[in-house]
């Protein structure tokens, strides 16, 4: 009998389960969320361009246009009907700046020449992209304390400003122009998709926060090669340019699936 009673708090202790699974995390449901941060470049095109110089002459621009480091946010609906599977609506502001850049590659003293290459050189443009796109999320660990998602969207497009015009402005107030290629005035939307992958936390008082790494890739008018002499409407055409992001965002829970509290 002692033997026994000495043996019974072992006997409950295994019994027990582990103090983890007496106690789980609420499960989101429905959310809505904000998300922002820092979106990479890419080189969108470039293109070799003959400018009428002094004398008869031919100067041959080297041009180049690349898109800049810039901001980048949107914010998200995601419903999860089942713990691990979600569908996800979404809206986005994308940065889409560009720098410009010119060389002269024939240079035959043209100083009008000289200083319209050098003013496009460097030069920054400010430009912007609204996309609107739905997708699905995996979310393997539902109820975990940090929560690994998987999320792939494909939408549309809107860049209001054309990626394909150019014009080199200078002077002591600009009061100096020259066109290389025009406005296109075929703006449209354009395909896009978006990959992302990160981490949120579980619900906290009716919040949850992420981290996201995300890659975007949007469809863009280019200048494809130059324009012929005397024109200003260079041959375009698309591509696909790829834009990496790194973000992070806060969720408001509007509906959950409690854990267990004991």
């Amino acid at each position: 009998m002692s033997r026994a009673l000495m043996s019974l708090p072992l006997v409950l202790l295994l019994a027990a389960p582990p103090a983890p699974a007496q106690a789980t995390n609420d499960e989101s449901r429905l959310l809505v969320g904000i998300i922002g941060g820092w979106i990479g470049g890419s080189e969108l095109w470039s293109v070799r361009q003959p400018v009428f110089a002094l004398g008869g002459n031919t100067d041959e621009f080297v041009l180049v246009r690349d898109l800049r480091a810039n901001l980048t946010m949107a914010g998200q609906l995601t419903y999860f009907p089942t713990p691990g599977f979600g569908w996800t609506g979404e809206l986005t502001y994308i940065g889409l700046g560009s720098r410009d850049g010119c060389r002269l590659a024939v240079d035959n003293g043209d100083p009008f020449n000289q200083a319209a290459c050098n003013a496009i050189a460097g030069r920054n443009r400010a430009a912007s992209a609204v996309t609107a796109s739905a997708g699905v999320v995996l979310r393997p660990q539902s109820r975990g304390d940090v929560q690994p998602y998987l999320r792939a969207n494909v939408g549309l497009a809107i860049a209001p400003r054309s990626t394909t015009a150019m014009t080199a402005f200078f002077g002591a107030d600009d009061e100096f122009a020259l066109v290389i290629y025009e406005e296109d005035d075929s703006q449209a939307t354009k395909p896009m998709g978006a990959l992302s992958v990160g981490f949120a936390t579980a619900p906290r008082a009716g919040y949850q926060l992420r981290l996201e790494a995300r890659f975007t890739a949007v469809q863009l008018d280019v200048v494809t090669g130059p324009a012929p002499g005397g024109s200003f409407t260079p041959p375009r055409g698309s591509k696909w340019v790829f834009l990496p992001s790194i973000m992070a965002g806060l969720d408001i829970v509007l509906e959950k699936r409690r854990g267990r509290r004991y």
